[in-house]
């Protein structure tokens, strides 16, 4: 016999009865509504209905989502302090790099020509010049590591959050050595990564300053050095569609590698129970093997992309000299 339930909601002069296979409504004229049984049809009761949280930069449609380059940037600007003393300490150091040789220049032009008047004032301020290098140097690498630092434990910090905000069935089926892999070598990579942004900011103002001051002396030999730049961009760009499932592949080999280690270590009583220790360790060997030839193919990738990229500006130099004499 079907069971039969009767809910009588607060404040609704109305009955809702519902069983294994019918689900009616019957209202205050008598008169009854329903269809099939649904779980969403049925009031509460008890509580009040709950809404779902909405989300102003995901729910609505016209906004695209954002990137990861505007993500991380938001969290570091979070540190505004830190972001903006590393990054100025980074420009301004960086770019004085491209003044020392204009006075060292103008010194041994002036040896040259055989008069050593007013070589004090020159070298005063390369020793001035180099003492502030020093001090930009350091506040970079300083502040720079506070701000990566920084960065990596609001992340390692919203990862545990958003962990520990799932529920009992999607914390079971999380592979833990996935979790892990990804909360220390993928953050490592993004601290890694951050730390070199401020100089990454400070070479880009170099570059500028180099260019006016060669577009200055000579705007021929400014584009015969500038070729190099396209040049270095298009390799980059080509090896970067290699390299970069080569890296990915071996961050996933390394998340396989940890977690087929701690599902060992978890269950190694039911492995010596039945006697699996061959076939586990077995097993880690295979994955281990596959994460060492990943890694292998990544490297033998960015053996080819650095000494290129590191060859290119030293060709420049030899076709400017070679031009200009």
């Amino acid at each position: 016999m079907p069971r039969v339930t009767v809910l009588i909601p607060p404040r609704r002069r109305s009955l809702v009865i519902t069983g294994w296979h019918t689900s009616r409504r019957v209202s205050s004229t008598g008169r009854l509504s329903g269809g099939r049984p649904s779980l969403g049809s049925v009031p509460d009761p008890v509580s009040p209905p709950t809404e779902r949280p909405t989300n102003p930069d995901t729910d609505r449609a016209d906004v695209p989502p954002r990137g990861w380059v505007r993500r991380l940037g938001l969290d570091c600007w979070r540190h505004r302090g830190l972001t903006a003393a590393s990054v100025g300490a980074s420009t301004l150091g960086v770019g004085l790099e491209s003044v020392g040789p204009l006075l060292v220049a103008v010194a041994v032009d002036r040896a040259v020509r055989g008069s050593t008047a007013g070589l004090e004032p020159i070298v005063a301020g390369i020793v001035a010049l180099a003492l502030v290098k020093f001090a930009m140097a350091f506040l970079r690498r300083y502040l720079g590591g506070r701000l990566s630092l920084s960065v990596q434990h609001d992340l390692r910090r919203r990862v545990f959050g958003s962990i520990s905000r799932l529920d009992g069935p999607r914390q079971d089926a999380l592979r833990t050595g996935q979790v892990v892999s990804r909360a220390n070598s993928d953050l490592q990579q993004v601290q890694g990564l951050l730390g070199m942004v401020p100089y990454s900011v400070g070479t880009v103002a170099q570059v500028v300053v180099s260019v006016v001051i060669m577009a200055w002396l000579s705007p021929v030999l400014t584009v015969v050095a500038l070729i190099t730049l396209p040049v270095a961009l298009a390799f980059t760009m080509v090896m970067r569609r290699r390299l970069f499932p080569a890296t990915w592949s071996a961050q996933q080999r390394a998340a396989e590698v940890a977690q087929g280690v701690e599902e060992t270590v978890t269950g190694v009583r039911v492995v010596k129970g039945f006697g699996q220790e061959e076939r586990e360790t077995a097993r880690l060997a295979t994955v281990a093997g596959q994460l060492y030839g990943d890694r292998l193919r990544a490297a033998r990738l960015t053996a080819r992309l650095t000494p290129t990229l590191a060859a290119l500006p030293t060709l420049g130099q030899l076709v400017v000299f070679a031009l200009g004499g």
